[in-house]
C-alpha cells in the first residue's frame, strides 16, 4: 500500500465574506492514503511523517479528486513530495 506526501496550492473560500474579500493562499503538506488503512494505521503514518518534519494539514483518500473545491478551500494545483510503501513508515 502506497502513501503519497503532496504539497497543495490554492486559496481559502468564504461564501459569507463581503465583496472584495481577499482569499488566503493555501500552501500545505497533505497526504493521499489508501482507503483500506485502519484509523490506527493512519495515525501511525501521520505521527511518523510529523517526526520527519512534514506539517500535514489535509488528508485525501486514494482515488479522491484533489483539484477543485474542498470544504473551505479551492485546490488549484499540487505536486508529489514523496511516495513510499506502508512498510517504510512502521
Amino acid at each position: 500500500m502506497k502513501v503519497q506526501v503532496i504539497r497543495i496550492y490554492g486559496y481559502t473560500k468564504n461564501p459569507l465574506a463581503p465583496h472584495g474579500h481577499n482569499p488566503t493562499p493555501v500552501d500545505e503538506d497533505a497526504l493521499i492514503m489508501p482507503t483500506e488503512l485502519s484509523d490506527s494505521m493512519r495515525d501511525e503514518v501521520i505521527s511518523e511523517l510529523r517526526s520527519r518534519g512534514y506539517a500535514v494539514g489535509y488528508i485525501f483518500n486514494e482515488g479522491e479528486r484533489i483539484l477543485g473545491e474542498k470544504n473551505s478551500m479551492v485546490v488549484v494545483s499540487y505536486r508529489t513530495l514523496e511516495e513510499f510503501e506502508m512498510g517504510e513508515v512502521q
